[in-house]
């Protein structure tokens, strides 16, 4: 089996490429990707009656202490909304925005009528993160046979590195690999950037790799 490419940066998955890491397809995990993002864009096109696109050219597998690298979010102050799961199958989502890429997003959402700072508006991106993070997990959940539960999201605004670091502080998240989907928005004639983060437990990865098996046989 081919590998995915190797870069410093860790394995990168691009569109049109297959392999596996450490058990995972790529194919498989860019397939789960894409649905997701496509269910989430139709969902928020319906919500706000505006055509938003959404699509994941790439797909990184890292250990967390590269993320920044990949990123390339340095000192750069970033939203993040945050959700867990409820369940015993652990996994721990986040999406990021930086806060100029957030502005224009809430901006579009808002029909241009932004009223205030980003931060007095902040609930429109809670309710994207809860569109775009609920579609992955369901995504997965279809695929998995597994019920998978977000809790509400919360989010927090601050320089991603020092974010990240807060969120690593549980030690047994260091222990996992970070799968890292771009996220490329199309809003209008505006692109905007952004990434999903996941940090899935053993269980949940052991349970992909199964249905992974048998759905490649």
């Amino acid at each position: 089996m081919r590998m995915g490419i190797e870069s410093d940066q860790g394995p990168v998955r691009k569109e049109g490429e297959s392999g596996h890491y450490k058990g995972l397809s790529y194919e498989i995990l860019y397939e789960l990707g894409s649905i997701g993002a496509g269910n989430a864009a139709t969902a928020l096109s319906e919500l706000i009656h505006r055509k938003i696109s959404i699509n994941v050219p790439n797909i990184h597998i890292v250990s967390p202490l590269k993320i920044p690298d990949i990123l390339k979010f340095y000192d750069m102050h970033t939203v993040v909304v945050i959700a867990q799961l409820t369940s015993n199958m652990e996994c721990d989502m986040l999406l990021v925005f930086p806060v100029e890429e957030a502005k224009k997003l809430v901006d579009f959402m808002a029909q241009g009528l932004m009223d205030g700072e980003l931060t007095e508006n902040i609930t429109l991106i809670e309710e994207l993160g809860n569109i775009i993070i609920g579609n992955f997990l369901n995504a997965i959940s279809d695929f998995t046979g597994i019920m998978l539960q977000p809790t509400p999201p919360t989010h927090v605004v601050d320089l991603f590195d020092a974010i990240l670091d807060m969120f690593l502080a549980n030690i047994s998240l260091q222990e996992r690999d970070a799968l890292l989907f771009d996220a490329r928005m199309r809003c209008d004639e505006e692109d905007i950037h952004g990434a999903i983060l996941m940090f899935i437990s053993r269980e949940l990865q052991e349970k992909l790799i199964e249905r992974s098996e048998d759905w490649l046989d």
